[in-house]
């Protein structure tokens, strides 16, 4: 066995699968399942019927939002000079160069629209009283 070894992202091809895995970090992705799941078995748990349509959008819509949300740090800590490479974690794919910002900000842009069509079916499904930002008078 050799005494060193290549760090795991040290041969990345730049705007490939790998790197779009790195700035998407799926191991976070079950921050935004979690939710989702307890949401719904809570409300399985009080007598509410699930309609598993609504509880996928539901995940779907949860899980863009939080690929969005990695590709936004991504790419957001890259453009105002945060990414320094003094930060323990993770590696950036903007500030490594395997991803070019404007690549990403056209994948939050197709995230975004994603959510939005995932979620209008919710909203619609939820009716008016779902759409608003204060109790009614």
């Amino acid at each position: 066995m050799p005494a060193t070894s290549a760090a795991p992202h040290d041969h990345v091809t730049p705007g490939s699968l790998r790197a779009w895995a790195i700035a998407v970090r799926p191991k976070t992705l079950w921050i935004a399942a979690i939710p989702v799941a307890v949401g719904t078995a809570l409300a399985w748990m009080h007598g509410t019927t699930i309609l598993p349509w609504v509880a996928a959008l539901a995940f779907v819509a949860s899980i863009l939002m939080q690929l969005i949300t990695n590709l936004q740090n991504d790419v957001g800590y890259t453009a105002r000079g945060l990414e320094t490479g003094k930060r323990v974690g993770l590696p950036r794919a903007t500030a490594r160069g395997w991803l070019t910002p404007a690549e990403v900000r056209r994948a939050i842009a197709l995230g975004i629209a994603g959510a939005v069509a995932v979620g209008a079916p919710l909203t619609m499904h939820a009716g008016p009283s779902s759409r608003r930002s204060a109790p009614p008078r």
